[in-house]
């Protein structure tokens, strides 16, 4: 005995707890551990498998888990199964936080990663895995683009986002076409491009998917056997510009060539002091493939 707000208790079975008089003599303390001994297993709200391997004391709580790794934990999250296994995959069944650098915040404890970085890597999983945010206007451009397996975990992600944090703001955007194929999220092909250098890049994507030259579309009339015009448009400054009107798509094809690859070399110069040095010469070195007239 310290003093009335300091008991020393010794359980039977050699367990140390520290409690207060008053509580002693009306009988109502519990076994620390009560209800998660160590190989007490549980599983929590979403359906993952817990053992706990470690009772340090009511706030610290070691919890393997059956889906890999051990994490930290108060007892009140384990008895009540709300304890967060990271390795989960919560986000469209394919992204999961992970265990490493970056702490998760569902354990009730104070997160230590940019939230921008977060939601930034959530929205790159979201478009390319969940259907229901493909059928989107603004994301059918993701349909069949993935992200590499290493980005699943968000830790990864994290590691590489740490020196581009002040660049996950409005006015940026997460980019995989400037060196990549524009089909996969991976640490080699991403990088973070002003806002409008990246609608640029994406200029053109709806033709694409016609059949038609990148950035050329259709016009047809209602009137029964009247003449098939078609029409570029492009990307300038920021605005979908029109750049005419052709009886052939590839005279058009071949007008909207030329203002996108004279753009790309305006906007390198425009955001010269915001761009690396790659993406600089990326863009000044911009070039549509070649347009051919079809046979």
């Amino acid at each position: 005995l310290e003093d009335a707000y300091n008991v020393h208790i010794v359980f039977e079975d050699g367990t140390e707890h520290q409690a207060q008089a008053s509580s002693l003599r009306l009988g109502n303390i519990g076994h620390p551990k009560s209800g998660v001994p160590e190989g007490f297993t549980f599983v929590n709200g979403d359906g993952c498998k817990g053992t706990v391997v470690r009772f340090g004391d009511c706030f610290d709580v070691d919890v393997e888990w059956e889906l890999g790794g051990i994490t930290n934990h108060n007892a009140a999250c384990v008895k009540q199964g709300s304890a967060y296994c990271p390795n989960y995959r919560s986000v469209t069944g394919v992204g999961y936080f992970g265990i490493g650098k970056y702490k998760p915040n569902r354990s009730g404890r104070t997160h230590n990663y940019n939230e921008r970085v977060y939601e930034s890597w959530q929205r790159m999983i979201r478009r390319c895995y969940d259907e229901k945010e493909q059928q989107k206007p603004s994301c059918v451009a993701y349909k069949n683009v993935k992200v590499c397996e290493e980005w699943h975990n968000f830790q990864n992600f994290a590691l590489w986002a740490e020196d581009k944090e002040d660049k996950f703001v409005k006015g940026w955007d997460l980019d995989k076409d400037m060196f990549g194929n524009g089909k996969l999220y991976c640490p080699e092909f991403c990088t973070l491009l002003p806002s409008k250098v990246n609608w640029f890049l994406c200029d053109g994507y709806s033709s694409k998917k016609s059949g038609l030259p990148e950035g050329v579309n259709v016009i047809s009339s209602k009137i029964k056997n009247a003449k098939i015009g078609y029409v570029a448009r492009c990307h300038i400054n920021g605005k979908r510009e029109y750049l005419g009107y052709y009886d052939c798509p590839y005279e058009a094809g071949k007008v909207y060539k030329e203002a996108k690859e004279q753009e790309a070399r305006r906007m390198a110069e425009e955001y010269k002091n915001l761009l690396t040095e790659d993406q600089y010469q990326k863009l000044m070195a911009f070039k549509l493939e070649d347009i051919h007239r079809k046979q």
